[in-house]
């Protein structure tokens, strides 16, 4: 599991997001991953992308998780190169900012 703090725009609270693979499956060049992004903050957040350096990922339907709910998210990634043993991929929260997740595959 990989603590995210998302700091967000002035004035607002500050995010606690958690983020842990659940799931990795891969097939040649493009794997799968299955996200639990856990809400521990006060407000909603709303997950609106996920980026991996060298790779390519399927848009992901902006996902709101409300305050205390787990969220699954499934997203496919394309590498442009061998996959990595490890990597980070980074979640992207909007104005509430990025957090990292570490891949171990």
């Amino acid at each position: 599991m990989t603590p995210v703090m998302v700091p967000a725009h002035d004035g607002h609270h500050v995010t606690r997001i958690v983020s842990d693979v659940e799931a990795i499956a891969v097939a040649g060049s493009r794997m799968t991953l299955t996200l639990a992004v856990s809400n521990y903050s006060e407000a909603e957040v709303v997950l609106q992308a996920i980026s991996v350096p060298n790779a390519e990922s399927t848009s992901i339907a902006p996902v709101l998780i409300a305050p205390g709910a787990q969220q699954d998210v499934d997203v496919t990634l394309f590498f442009e190169t061998p996959i990595p043993g490890i990597f980070t991929a980074v979640l992207d929260f909007g104005s509430d900012g990025q957090g990292p997740v570490l891949v171990m595959n």
